[in-house]
């Protein structure tokens, strides 16, 4: 609500027709979701419907969001029985509608999408959308980050994901080894799996990516570079 409008006498005499109107038309098909989900007990200050000083920044461990441990141990009671996810972004690129849906889920509570996906397809399998799970585009980000010449990468990861095997098998493949005492390599990947659900729907891939399946890394990258998705300097 436009409060300092109505303080200040300055409300457009149209908003509330717009908006009566908005409600009354037929909602729009959406043609990418990204599915995002909490993951520590302090991801919901980060995430967008948090605070939005941490939702803009790469997220870190703040002390400080321990005094809300009361409204945290609340919230996680709260998210525990919602049984639905709900809609925390709406973007428009060109004619392509997103949305980015949030499932009351922490890392720890589990969900439905396991098995990198795979699961949600076998039990669904009159779907007609595809699931991406953007770990090529993650590998190629990786790949074309790492400056040439290098022989050995210290690869950091918390668990052995399909992330962590993939990006190993492209290393191994372009003969750089993978050891624990050279050059090291953190990733933060959140945007690319969304670029990536964005590129594969632009480009009309029929095919899921998730499971044990993963797209060519080339074609992925070749595709989001031809589209203006550029890796920024610091991404890694």
């Amino acid at each position: 609500m436009p409060i300092y409008d109505y303080i200040y006498g300055t409300v457009d005499e149209s908003s509330d027709e717009l908006h009566e109107r908005s409600l009354r038309e037929k909602e729009e098909m959406v043609d990418v979701v990204h599915l995002t989900h909490l993951t520590t007990l302090q991801s919901m200050y980060h995430s967008r419907i948090g605070l939005s000083s941490l939702a803009s920044k790469p997220y870190k461990h703040q002390w400080y969001l321990w005094i809300f441990w009361p409204f945290t141990h609340a919230l996680v009671q709260l998210v525990w029985h919602i049984r639905t996810t709900f809609t925390v972004e709406r973007s428009k690129l060109e004619k392509l509608r997103t949305e980015t849906w949030m499932m009351p889920r922490y890392s720890f509570q589990g969900d439905e999408l396991n098995g990198c996906g795979m699961l949600y397809v076998k039990r669904n399998p009159k779907l007609k959308g595809r699931i991406v799970d953007g770990t090529s585009l993650a590998v190629a980000v990786v790949l074309n980050s790492i400056p040439k010449g290098t022989q050995s990468v210290l690869l950091l990861v918390e668990n052995v994901s399909k992330m962590a095997l993939s990006l190993c098998l492209a290393l191994c493949q372009i003969d750089i080894e993978v050891r624990n005492d050279f050059e090291s390599l953190s990733f933060e990947n959140e945007f690319v799996w969304r670029v990536a659900g964005i590129v594969h729907a632009l480009e009309q891939w029929n095919k899921n990516e998730c499971g044990e399946t993963v797209s060519n890394v080339e074609t992925t990258w070749g595709a989001a570079l031809r589209l203006g998705f550029l890796p920024y300097d610091g991404f890694l």
